[in-house]
């Protein structure tokens, strides 16, 4: 979800925190990835979650080579995708497709996850979309 919300733009000189592999790219590129996800191109949305400390993001010292590579914020996922998904016309079918099933039937396991259904688990998020929260560093 970084690279769908997240520009190089926004983000300030040597901020260490928003270090990830690949780094962030232009909104240019931000906008050619949400076309794909739009058309059909991109087919799921994961996560290759890779969490750290604060510490290890070095933000004193401002180090990009030092500085871990990951962005703890895996919490913030599907919010952050609902937030830009739904201003582009996706709905939650569409949600439920790229989040949910797509992940499933990659990993082999779409005979009992991404969908509810009788047989499967029962792995439910009580979410509200159209509530508004604020990211700071208490709540990473």
């Amino acid at each position: 979800h970084h690279y769908l919300n997240l520009t190089a733009e926004e983000i300030p000189a040597r901020a260490t925190q928003f270090k990830c592999c690949p780094p962030i790219r232009s909104s240019g590129n931000q906008e050619a990835l949400w076309q794909a996800v739009v058309d059909g191109n991109i087919d799921m949305l994961v996560s290759d979650h890779s969490p750290c400390t604060p510490d290890l993001k070095k933000p004193g010292v401002k180090d990009f080579m030092d500085s871990w590579g990951g962005i703890s914020s895996l919490q913030f996922g599907l919010s952050l995708f609902w937030g830009q998904a739904a201003k582009r016309g996706l709905t939650l079918q569409d949600l439920n497709r790229l989040m949910c099933r797509a992940p499933a039937r990659l990993a082999g396991l779409s005979h009992r996850k991404g969908q509810i259904a009788p047989g499967f688990d029962a792995d439910f998020v009580v979410w509200a979309p159209d509530q508004t929260s604020v990211v700071t560093v208490e709540n990473i």
